[in-house]
């Protein structure tokens, strides 16, 4: 692990100790749109196949969200796929991901969504994203 990374998860970690206990321990629900300083989504296990989450800091402010694991379909993002866009839904893609390990992504503006998507037949795979403002 690079010096760098090894600060990012630092960093990461001494945040997910202050996040409030209901992103903590609890399934988030499917969609939302979060203004907090920091957070944790834990992806929905419920029939939903699309969520999306909006994460919105105050102007000026820039989003990181962070995936320490996502293991979804193998090798193939046809059946289930997590997608991270640069602002509000329907902006540009900063990544489409059916794995992910140790992934940092960060926004250009104040606000960030978070996509989940699979296919009916597909169960849902465990995520979780933290979030937090891109200050360092």
């Amino acid at each position: 692990m690079g010096v760098s990374r090894a600060f990012s998860w630092t960093l990461l970690l001494s945040t997910a100790t202050a996040v409030s206990a209901p992103y903590a321990t609890e399934p988030s629900e499917c969609g939302g749109h979060y203004t907090d300083g920091k957070g944790r989504i834990i992806n929905h296990d419920g029939p939903e196949t699309e969520c999306v989450w909006t994460i919105e800091f105050k102007p000026g402010e820039r989003v990181w969200v962070a995936f320490p694991y996502f293991e979804g379909a193998p090798k193939n993002c046809e059946k289930e796929y997590v997608e991270v866009l640069d602002g509000p839904p329907g902006s540009k893609s900063l990544g489409r991901m059916c794995n992910a390990y140790s992934t940092f992504i960060g926004s250009s503006s104040n606000i960030i969504t978070v996509k989940y998507s699979r296919i009916p037949s597909h169960p849902p795979s465990f995520f979780e994203v933290y979030y937090m403002p891109k200050s360092w």
